[in-house]
């Protein structure tokens, strides 16, 4: 239909086949919504990565449309977030507390090997790192890497809820510097 200046193009379609909800723009399908209530931009299917079958999966042929941008434009200090969360009650706005060792949230890097994108190159990953209470929620941080010629991912770095620093596999971190140093403490343990 026509409208102002220009013409556009549009439609909601529901699709008796798979019982999906599908919305065009420019005669090209541009959202979908699965009877699932999966929902897929830019493409028509479903694609697992990293052995996961997202509920929102965005797909795109160049980094402008594979991205996701959220931005803060507040007039005060406060950025934009990201929230990943977990809760153990089993169903949608549950309180219930986790255990110790519980993962909370992760961070995967899935690449394509020319077959699937089952495997990951790189992961980061939070924990519960001691016993949960109300209003105490210990946490830790670990990052995992997958070594040349292999497919499972290795943890390589872990920041306790303590803020101690461990490397399961090398002791010792490499520091790029162009100065001198100045001083080193080696009485922290």
């Amino acid at each position: 239909s026509g409208s102002g200046t220009g013409a556009y193009i549009g439609s909601i379609i529901y699709a008796h086949s798979d019982n999906s909800m599908r919305f065009t723009t420019n005669a090209s399908e541009a959202l979908r919504i699965e009877s699932n209530t999966r929902v897929l931009v830019g493409h028509t299917d479903n694609i697992i990565v990293g052995g996961h079958l997202a509920r929102l999966q965005i797909s795109g042929t160049d980094y402008n449309q594979s991205t996701v941008s959220i931005m803060a434009n507040s007039n005060d200090a406060n950025g934009a977030y990201l929230m990943l969360g977990h809760q153990r009650s089993g169903s949608a706005g549950g309180t219930t507390i986790l255990n110790a060792d519980d993962e909370v949230g992760v961070i995967r890097f899935s690449a394509c090997d020319g077959s699937d994108i089952a495997h990951a190159t790189a992961e980061i990953k939070s924990h519960v790192d001691g016993t949960p209470g109300a209003n105490d929620m210990p946490g830790r941080l670990v990052f995992y890497t997958t070594a040349d010629g292999g497919t499972s991912k290795i943890e390589r770095m872990r920041i306790d809820s303590s803020g101690h620093i461990t490397k399961p596999y090398q002791f010792h971190i490499v520091v790029n510097r162009s100065g001198n140093q100045s001083s080193y403490n080696p009485s922290q343990g």
